[in-house]
């Protein structure tokens, strides 16, 4: 990684920490501000496509108070304030962030879709025979 992108990674860490930081002292009250600045800007700034249609989705969400934004508020209100900082950096930043342009470069590259997500049952045995 190089120094830029290290950068570029620190920055959008505190950025996404000081959000949920901000978001937990009023989660009702601040979910709409957020969301909406942080879309505002997703327009501003030359961000890829996948991640203005990500924030559209969220403005939705919450602009129409579907179910899933209570769910966000009670998240913000449920969860330790540190995990949800850690939650939130690993999903956006890592896993959205710098994750989706690597993951779409081993699709092209291999010729199969890489899953962005991976569930890992404990209670299911595992189907790999690797023994």
């Amino acid at each position: 990684m190089s120094v830029g992108q290290a950068l570029k990674r620190v920055a959008l860490t505190k950025t996404v920490e000081w959000a949920i930081g901000y978001l937990e002292k009023d989660p009702e009250r601040n979910v709409k501000k957020v969301v909406e600045i942080l879309y505002n800007a997703s327009n501003t700034f030359n961000l890829p496509q996948v991640f203005k249609d990500q924030l559209k989705g969220v403005k939705t969400l919450v602009d129409n108070n579907r179910p899933g934004a209570q769910l966000l508020i009670n998240l913000l209100k449920d969860t330790n304030p540190e995990v949800a900082k850690k939650l939130a950096v690993n999903f956006i930043v890592n896993a959205a962030w710098w994750g989706v342009p690597i993951q779409r470069e081993t699709t092209k590259k291999e010729g199969f879709n890489v899953p962005w997500f991976m569930l890992v049952d404990p209670t299911e045995r595992c189907n790999y025979n690797c023994i």
